[in-house]
């Protein structure tokens, strides 16, 4: 009798065992060890660049502030007004401020401001541990999660390097408005411009859905402008003084926006402490007609 219930001890504590392995594989294959909120490097270019999307705060004070990624290939790193990456923009030239795109906006930086905002490209390295901001800096990433990241910056043109230990930044407060906004908006003509000066720009390679502006869904507001200077000549055929257009770039400024109002019909729009306000007159999947405080127009399309 001792030797059948010894048999049937091991018999059950083999079946138990192989039971425990095969639902230890099962779950192996389901993917359930993964823990999401626990930091990883990404598994290559494409992980990377889903993993990277949005706004990560840095939780300790120091050069770098925020870091954003966009849709597609733009930055947006935020940085200590200390910072030698501070942004040293120039007041844009009288026509460029004239130009009704940025009417209402001042381009200056500086004041009380304790930060700076730089726009630019990145890329992805193929095996996704690397990410390189134009030609300001080089992340290497040390693990990412979807609430958490962390990543050493070292900054290209002085080699200095900084530990950061960022958290993901919520999205504005979802709704059917904020869903048609946020994306990429061009200027659908060349409202502001004057007919021998479209001839130069276009000349120039440039179209009118170059100016506009990228709302992102975490309060963020680029925008682009055509920045360009002018120098004064002797027109041969009349011999009277013209401006001639030079030095064309396409440029950016970042400032915040959040909805002013409940129905959602105001954009407050602020920058280095100066608020402004865009009343948005018509706002459609590929259409965004808006009023300045100063009287300027938009007229945007979808790109």
């Amino acid at each position: 009798m001792k030797f059948i219930f010894f048999t049937r001890l091991l018999f059950i504590i083999a079946t138990f065992s192989l039971l425990s392995i095969s639902c230890s594989k099962d779950g192996d294959d389901n993917g359930d060890t993964t823990d999401p909120t626990e930091e990883q490097l990404p598994t290559g270019k494409q992980d990377a660049e889903t993993k990277i999307q949005g706004k990560w705060n840095v939780n300790a004070s120091g050069e770098v502030r925020s870091l954003e990624f966009l849709d597609g290939d733009t930055y947006v790193l935020e940085v200590a007004s200390s910072s030698s990456l501070a942004s040293r923009k120039a007041i844009l030239s009288a026509r460029a401020a004239h130009a009704g795109l940025n009417g209402g906006f001042k381009s200056e930086t500086g004041g009380n401001n304790s930060t700076e905002k730089i726009s630019g490209k990145f890329t992805v390295s193929a095996d996704g541990k690397t990410i390189t901001l134009g030609d300001i800096a080089r992340i290497t990433i040390s693990g990412i999660s979807e609430n958490s990241f962390s990543f050493t910056i070292t900054f290209i043109e002085s080699n200095r390097e900084q530990s950061v230990s960022a958290t993901i930044v919520a999205p504005v407060a979802t709704s059917q408005k904020t869903q048609l906004l946020v994306g990429n908006w061009g200027s659908s003509s060349w409202m502001y411009y004057e007919a021998a000066d479209v001839r130069v720009l276009e000349g120039k390679g440039f179209k009118p859905q170059d100016e506009g502006f990228m709302f992102t869904a975490t309060g963020t507001m680029i925008m682009r402008y055509i920045n360009y200077e002018q120098s004064s000549s002797v027109d041969p055929e009349t011999g009277l003084p013209s401006e001639v257009i030079t030095n064309v770039s396409l440029d950016t400024d970042i400032y915040s926006w959040e909805w002013k109002d409940s129905q959602q019909t105001v954009v407050k729009v602020s920058r280095n402490g100066d608020t402004f306000e865009i009343t948005i007159e018509n706002l459609t999947q590929s259409r965004l007609t808006a009023r300045l405080e100063n009287g300027n127009n938009w007229v945007l399309e979808s790109l």
